[in-house]
């Protein structure tokens, strides 16, 4: 897409693969998740625009992956389409129909995602059922001191896709951080949403009260920043 008229119009999933993309981040993710796997079948939820589910599938995985957004679907399908992956459509609070995994995985920060504490729990409980016993879930969250971080508004300008830009993210609440990307073709694009930042003691006792056992760290790799938590949770 670089090199095109900027009036061309183009959906969110294109400008957030643009921006977001980071093949580095995603090396570390796929060396975490081979050397946790105990079997191929993977179940990525958030997979947003399939980058890493095709990853995944090329480096030997069985992909199903889900999204809420359709848009985030269509590109997926459209961009990184893969023998060994079927996407879907789908809540990752809802998992009926799925199968059993030898792993489960919710990357990028995309466990923030949800409104509070009782969909996370409700989120662990569904994944509970979906996992073979020995398998894994392995995701990260957002560190507690990013609400600190966003107190004062940031702002990001630039071009993306040859269109201006500008993202902000602003503390909004005492665990909500909210963000606001505009694209300004020659109809303004926007998008807003909201982060919740969970406590990490909440995080422990709810994985706790469904027996999983875990391992938390705040590092991928040595250049990793130090601003979330990578956990693995192993179903006994």
């Amino acid at each position: 897409m670089v090199g095109q008229d900027h009036k061309t119009m183009r959906s969110f999933a294109d400008y957030y693969h643009a921006l977001t993309f980071s093949q580095e981040g995603y090396e570390d993710y796929l060396k975490w998740l081979k050397n946790e796997a105990k079997g191929q079948r993977l179940l990525e939820c958030a997979c947003g625009t399939g980058y890493f589910s095709k990853l995944c599938a090329e480096n030997g995985f069985q992909v199903d992956a889900l999204d809420l957004d359709s848009g985030m679907i269509a590109y997926a399908k459209r961009c990184n389409p893969h023998s060994n992956v079927r996407y879907f459509c789908q809540d990752m609070l809802d998992l009926r129909g799925f199968d059993e995994y030898d792993v489960i995985v919710v990357f990028l920060d995309s466990l923030n995602y949800l409104q509070d504490e009782q969909e996370v729990e409700g989120f662990f409980k569904e994944v509970y059922k979906h996992l073979r016993t020995g398998a894994c879930l392995l995701f990260d969250v957002h560190q507690e001191r990013r609400i600190e971080e966003f107190q004062d508004e940031f702002i990001e300008e630039g071009y993306v896709l040859n269109v201006p830009y500008q993202w902000t993210i602003q503390t909004m609440d005492t665990n909500k951080i909210q963000h606001q990307l505009v694209f300004y073709e020659e109809t303004l694009k926007k998008k807003v949403f909201t982060q919740t930042i969970f406590k990490l003691q909440e995080i422990k006792r709810m994985l706790e009260a469904l027996n999983f056992t875990f391992e938390i760290k705040s590092h991928l790799s040595e250049s990793s920043f130090d601003e979330k938590y990578y956990i693995k949770a192993r179903k006994d």
